[in-house]
């Protein structure tokens, strides 16, 4: 399993997330039997170079065919309004005809501000164990139970931040997590 610390990207063969979500945008793709995941904090002026980075990642890898790739952009509640133009673009880059757009609604706590709190967002085949579809769950990052230096490293990072540290959850459907669907979310089809 990979997890996504800011600005950085990898892939599993197992499941990958993205930790910390608030205004950040986390973007999971699949394609045969790998999953592919990066962690894309609004940053205005490394944004572009996230998704070549991450876009030359992905179709530089074995096996890319975007006839059978699915894409997902994940935001927590309304943050990010700008994520359907970047979406898109990214979308282009690699090739797909579509990708769904996921504003989390439901289960997440707010600050006094009214601003949400992070999320964690896993990604994993649906069904486990097969490669027929995906499938994205999600609870608060402070409720996560933290697997620390267990799982994959990153493939690469686009903007120079802290070293990217090596975690790894139980996505097991005991352990607090949420599938994300239509009770909790807004889901929306982007064609390309």
């Amino acid at each position: 399993m990979y997890i996504a610390d800011m600005f950085c990207y990898g892939s599993s063969r197992d499941f990958v997330g993205i930790n910390g979500i608030v205004g950040c945008m986390g973007v999971f793709v699949s394609c045969g039997q790998t999953l592919y995941a990066v962690h894309m904090p609004d940053s205005p002026n490394y944004d572009e170079a996230g998704r070549i980075a991450f876009a030359q990642f992905v179709t530089g890898s074995g096996g890319w065919n975007a006839a059978n790739a699915t894409m997902i952009g994940a935001l927590n509640n309304n943050e990010r309004p700008g994520a359907n133009a970047e979406l898109t673009d990214l979308a282009r880059r690699l090739g797909v005809g579509s990708f769904r757009l996921v504003r989390l609604r439901k289960n997440i706590d707010f600050t006094a501000t009214r601003a949400p709190v992070a999320v964690v967002v896993l990604c994993l085949f649906d069904p486990p164990g097969t490669t027929s579809g995906i499938q994205l769950r999600y609870q608060m990052d402070k409720n996560v139970r933290w697997d620390k230096g267990k799982g994959e490293a990153q493939a690469g990072r686009y903007r120079a931040m802290r070293d990217d540290e090596l975690l790894s959850v139980n996505p097991a459907w005991g352990s607090g997590w949420q599938q994300v669907d239509g009770t909790n979310s807004d889901i929306s089809l982007v064609k390309v």
